[in-house]
C-alpha cells in the first residue's frame, strides 16, 4: 500500500524563498526590510519638527562618522502618522544603489516588531512605502547636499573631522 504522492510546488508554497526580515510597525502598518540591509537600529534623536509641505526627509544625524539622512513616512502626508509611539526608532538601512551617493539612509519606525523568516509577500516590504518618497526626499540633492556640507563645516570647526 505504498502510494506516491505529488503536490504542485505551488500549492506547497515550495517556490517562494522565505528570508530573514526585520518586521517593522510604521504607522498603522506592518512593514518588513531583509535583515541584510538594516546595518543598526539606533534610538530616535531629537530632530526638528517637520515644516508643512516639506518632504518627508525629517534631518539628518551623525552615525559613527557618517551623516545619514533621516526620513520619516510618518510625516508629509504619507497616512502613517503616530506620534504617540514612546518606542520610535530609527533603522538605518545601507541602501543597494543609493540616489544622490547617499550609501545609509535613516527610516522613523514607531517600533521594531521581530526578526524572523517570512515568506515572500507575507508582509509588505518597506521598499514599497517608500520607493517614491526616499528618491524624491534624496533628489533633493541640493538641500540635502546644502545641510550635509554645513554639517561637515561645524564638526570641522569644532575639530571632530
Amino acid at each position: 500500500m505504498n502510494a506516491v504522492v505529488t503536490q504542485d510546488p505551488a500549492e506547497s508554497g515550495a517556490g517562494r524563498m522565505a528570508e530573514r526580515q526585520v518586521a517593522m510597525v510604521l504607522g498603522e502598518a506592518l512593514c518588513a526590510v531583509p535583515v541584510k540591509v538594516v546595518r543598526e537600529v539606533v534610538r530616535l534623536p531629537s530632530l526638528p519638527t517637520p515644516r508643512q509641505g516639506v518632504s518627508v526627509l525629517r534631518g539628518v544625524i551623525r552615525l559613527r562618522g557618517q551623516i545619514v539622512p533621516v526620513v520619516d513616512l510618518r510625516a508629509g502626508g504619507t497616512g502613517l502618522a503616530n506620534e504617540s509611539a514612546k518606542r520610535s526608532c530609527v533603522v538605518v538601512l545601507q541602501m543597494e544603489a543609493p540616489p544622490a551617493g547617499l550609501g545609509l539612509v535613516g527610516l522613523v519606525v514607531d517600533s521594531v516588531r521581530e526578526i524572523g523568516e517570512h515568506e515572500e509577500g507575507h508582509i509588505p516590504q518597506v521598499s514599497e512605502l517608500m520607493a517614491g518618497p526616499v528618491v524624491e526626499a534624496l533628489k533633493l540633492r541640493g538641500s540635502v547636499e546644502g545641510v550635509l556640507q554645513r554639517l561637515r563645516d561645524e564638526a570641522r570647526e569644532r575639530g571632530m573631522g
